[in-house]
């Protein structure tokens, strides 16, 4: 399985013409493991917005969560 795993990941990558990753570590993987040139591979992070940082959650949402998702809720 892994074997074909490469063989087809190495396909992919050089029938590309952008691969997208979410760390310049990754790129750095593919760029190693498959021989490819780094200006084919396009690095953009993941991020968060303010609005999910910012967000508040109330105490009935909580409650609701931790009564649904955890098994000793309060």
């Amino acid at each position: 399985v892994r074997k074909y795993f490469i063989l087809s990941m190495k396909s992919a990558i050089k029938n590309s013409k952008k691969i997208v990753t979410v760390s310049k570590t990754v790129q750095n993987q593919i760029e190693r493991e498959f021989e490819i040139n780094d200006s084919k591979i396009e690095v953009i992070p993941n991020v968060l917005s303010e609005d999910f940082i910012n967000y508040e959650i109330s105490d009935n949402d909580l409650s609701r969560f931790k009564s649904k998702y955890c098994k000793n809720s309060e």
